[in-house]
């Protein structure tokens, strides 16, 4: 699928020092959420997918990395149709992991721009972009990024040869949750499948032992905190829009926590017990 990256504001550019290794592109913990919005190349709507990583193995003999990934797609409706929600469970191999990343194929007819960007939030994206030729018959502009420790490669190809202005399909990774980066970005949240604008919550302190404290301003909505598979540990009601929660009782580990009403969830916090 030809997508395209349309982070936050990246603020400089510098000579490609050193390639990223696979180990360092995809340096995943549990608990670690990535958001991306497909942007460009749908008609209304365009889908929001959010990645939790809910297990990591790793294998020093082999070399390898094995992600366990929760992912949700939510599409809004669209002139009358039902919004649509889908969730599965991805297994993500990494193999090799002291490797180069792999970037997106761009054209070896074009002439790649090769560099490193730092973003934003200080994270490394290792960048390459092809260079318009017109003696070329290429989308005027392809590019492949990988993010250290935000997975990638998040690309995008345009081809307006044809007239058609639904030949390109672009990806913005637009909120990430992470160990290594901490929060970057606006997470856009859905409770269901109905969209809910305006809702967000903190978590307080994190990682914790004894209690922690919920922020949400929404007076008697309910809470819940569940293990990464899903399972309900705990549960109550933000009165005047807040909660202390104990989790002394708790195993240590990560947890994941919902802001719930109707019945209905939104985007999970990650949290983590001492």
């Amino acid at each position: 699928m030809k997508n395209r990256l349309l982070f936050l504001l990246l603020v400089s550019t510098y000579s490609l020092s050193a390639q990223l290794t696979k180990g360092q592109v995809y340096d995943f913990e549990p608990g670690d959420v990535l958001q991306v919005t497909y942007a460009g190349g749908y008609t209304g709507p365009k889908p929001v997918q959010t990645d939790t990583i809910t297990g990591k193995t790793v294998s020093v003999t082999s070399d390898t990395i094995t992600y366990t990934i929760k992912r949700l797609i939510y599409t809004a409706g669209y002139q009358g149709s039902q919004p649509s929600y889908q969730e599965s469970v991805i297994i993500f191999q990494v193999n090799n992991v002291n490797d180069p990343a792999q970037h997106y194929s761009v054209s070896s007819c074009l002439a790649p721009l090769d560099t490193m960007i730092t973003g934003s939030c200080g994270e490394s994206v290792w960048h390459l972009e092809s260079v318009y030729d017109a003696s070329c018959f290429e989308p005027p502009f392809m590019s492949s990024d990988l993010y250290a420790g935000l997975g990638g490669p998040y690309v995008y190809d345009y081809d307006p040869s044809d007239g058609n202005p639904m030949s390109w399909i672009s990806s913005e990774l637009t909120y990430y949750n992470t160990s290594e980066h901490g929060e970057c970005g606006i997470p856009k949240l859905y409770v269901g499948l109905q969209e809910m604008q305006g809702v967000s919550f903190s978590v307080y302190p994190n990682p914790a032992n004894e209690k922690i404290t919920l922020e949400s301003g929404r007076n008697g909505w309910d809470y819940s905190i569940t293990t990464l598979s899903g399972v309900k540990a705990l549960s109550g009601t933000t009165a005047d829009g807040t909660a202390e929660v104990i989790v002394s009782g708790l195993p240590e580990g990560y947890y994941l926590i919902y802001l719930v009403h109707d019945g209905q969830a939104s985007l999970p916090k990650p949290f983590v017990k001492l």
